[in-house]
């Protein structure tokens, strides 16, 4: 074999001119369909993809489920809820007879532990007039603040509903003195458990868990 540089690169430049050149890649006519990518067809074999799908069903899912536990609301507790929630911006005294009532009912609502009394209101819930209370709640022990929980008390005698939850809507049913049919309402479990305890602690009114 010659050492001839020259010569050398004289024969690559052969062996490269006679490689098969490979056929160019048409373009779609005007009329014709573009190929399909055959990546498309693989779309749910793509780890990536079949995970942000799965995520997506989840949260439509999650959204589906949120939406059927509202609808297992009580009419009663949804008129409850979009009351108390209507009100949640009130702060004040606004019952006329608050010492009344609250005797009425056997509680002190400026005495009930972890809770900061806000509202205290004469009020309609589904046209049943009703004495209502708003609370903050919070935990003494760390600070915690974990909202808002109410109470609506019935001023005559009404039917409840079993306490329950529905997404993010959590009650209880009770009993005050003089038979009141009370509610306890909180978009948080955790408020309402220290009202239901708050409320235990006096003794008076009886919630049924």
């Amino acid at each position: 074999m010659s050492s001839d540089p020259d010569d050398f690169e004289q024969r690559l430049r052969q062996a490269l001119r006679s490689l098969p050149v490979p056929e160019a890649e048409q373009s779609p006519s005007p009329g014709r369909a573009p190929l399909e990518d055959p990546g498309r067809r693989r779309f749910f074999f793509r780890p990536w993809q079949w995970l942000l799908g799965t995520a997506l069903a989840g949260g439509a899912g999650a959204a589906v489920l949120e939406a059927a536990a509202l609808l297992e609301t009580p009419s009663l507790i949804e008129d409850a809820f979009r009351h108390v929630n209507g009100e949640e911006g009130l702060r004040g005294q606004l019952m006329a007879h608050p010492e009344a009532a609250a005797a009425a009912l056997g509680f002190d609502p400026t005495r009930l532990a972890t809770a900061t009394w806000q509202l205290a209101k004469d009020c309609q819930v589904a046209t049943l007039p009703v004495w209502h209370w708003s609370f903050f709640m919070e935990t003494a022990a760390d600070g915690r603040m974990p909202g808002w929980a109410w109470i609506v008390a019935f001023k005559s005698p009404t039917a409840l509903p079993p306490s329950g939850q529905a997404g993010h809507r959590y009650w209880r049913s009770g009993r005050g003195k003089g038979d009141h049919p009370i509610l306890l309402l909180s978009h948080s479990e955790e408020a309402l458990t220290l009202l239901t305890q708050a409320l235990h602690a006096q003794g008076a009114i009886q919630i049924r868990s």
